[in-house]
Parts: C-alpha cells; structure tokens; sequence
C-alpha cells in the first residue's frame, strides 16, 4: 500500500518529484519503490496460482527498478513512462491474486 497510496504514495511521490526536478527525494523514493517491490513477492500470493505471482511481482520488481534508472539518470520522462508502465499493470495482477 505504501507503494500505491494517493498522494502519498511512492508513485505519486517519485512523479511530483521528478517533475519538480528534486531528484535526491526521486532518487531515495525510487530505491524504496524497489525495496517494497522486492518485499512484495517474497510473500506468498493471497491468491492465485504461486507462478503467476512469481511472475508478476517480478514484472513490477523490473519496472521499478526502471523507474530507479530513471532517477539515477535524472530523466523526468523515463520515471514517468516507467511510472505508468507499473500503473498499467495493476490491474493484471490484482485481478488474481487481490483476495
């Protein structure tokens, strides 16, 4: 949830930030978007199939990291593509395995 939160989400968080050019605060969130990423599948799948979470938390493991690079970078347009790239997948994987 911390990842997802309106407004006070990392995505929302590291997007504001990249547009306002604050890329010590993109950087840092970006870094944890990873680490809550990385957290998120090593727990077992609420529901669904255990290779279908394997896969798709790996998936937004991929594109956060994106969104790191992107940051590291300090390019605004690759954070935001990476950004909606997770946000697009929300669905996917909620539909499975969201109990």
């Amino acid at each position: 949830k911390i990842a997802h939160a309106k407004t006070d989400g990392y995505l929302d968080k590291i997007t504001a930030e990249a547009k306002a050019a604050k890329w010590e605060d993109a950087q840092k969130d970006a870094k944890n978007l990873v680490l809550a990423g990385e957290n998120l599948g090593k727990n077992k799948a609420p529901k669904g199939d255990a290779k279908s979470w394997d896969k798709l938390t790996m998936k937004y493991v991929e594109s956060a990291k994106t969104v790191a690079e992107g940051a590291e970078k300090k390019d605004a347009k690759a954070v935001t593509t990476a950004i909606g790239a997770i946000r697009k997948s929300c669905g996917e994987c909620h539909k499975a395995h969201k109990p």
